[in-house]
């Protein structure tokens, strides 16, 4: 949840005459905050908007670009989001490189597509546009979660839980489904509103990549 201090507040530098300061919503205000800006008759304004640099000031390091001149903590929600992104990424280029130099080429050309199909997701939460990519390895991503609610029926196995023996390519698919999850995560948590949720298409996306990857898996045990 973002915090605005007395300290923030100077670091924007507002404007002599600014008279409204828009905040996320949800924002909490320390009570220095307020007495500030209470002492310059500025007015909180809550909403889905985010706090704007003043022409020709510099960044405050503690705030960081969310969109063009849009400026948010750090740790606004959308930021983690993409910071569990960016985790994601580092964990497929990594194992669709061991799987290079190993006997695992199908797998590597998976885990590329696989990683394409996570930046077109980050592309698509950054400009704002729809995702609509309705398929992933050949297959609709709907089919994925149908797949990996019976692996008994599809691989012959029940369902894997991790263990010293599974071997590496296993293991770092595992890892991979893990990371899916805590971006799915984190997604939610900067996506869903007090109504609809904002990004349902990114959620949604999230979800059915968690089961492409834990079919994989599941192929990969059989």
């Amino acid at each position: 949840m973002p915090l605005l201090t007395e300290e923030s507040l100077r670091a924007l530098r507002l404007p002599n005459g600014q008279r409204e300061l828009q905040v996320t919503s949800g924002t909490v205000c320390s009570p220095s905050a307020l007495d500030y800006l209470a002492s310059r008759g500025i007015a909180l304004v809550f909403s889905d908007k985010a706090l704007r640099r003043a022409p020709g000031s510099a960044k405050p390091e503690h705030l960081t670009r969310l969109r063009g001149d849009e400026l948010v903590p750090k740790n606004h929600p959308v930021i983690a989001f993409r910071g569990e992104m960016d985790a994601l990424f580092a964990v497929l280029a990594e194992a669709g490189t061991v799987c290079a130099l190993s006997a695992h080429k199908e797998l590597c050309g998976e885990l590329a597509e696989i990683l394409e199909f996570t930046r077109a997701v980050l592309r698509s939460e950054v400009t704002g546009a729809a995702f609509t990519q309705a398929e992933l390895l050949g297959r609709p991503l709907d089919e994925y979660r149908a797949i990996s609610h019976n692996p008994q029926k599809h691989f012959g196995i029940d369902h894997p839980l991790p263990n010293l023996g599974m071997g590496a390519a296993a293991l770092r698919l595992n890892t991979i489904r893990t990371q899916v999850r805590r971006t799915e995560l984190a997604a939610a948590r900067a996506f869903l509103g007090d109504g609809e949720p904002l990004r349902e298409d990114i959620i949604l996306a999230l979800n059915r990549l968690s089961s492409v990857v834990y079919v994989l898996l599941c192929r990969e045990l059989a």
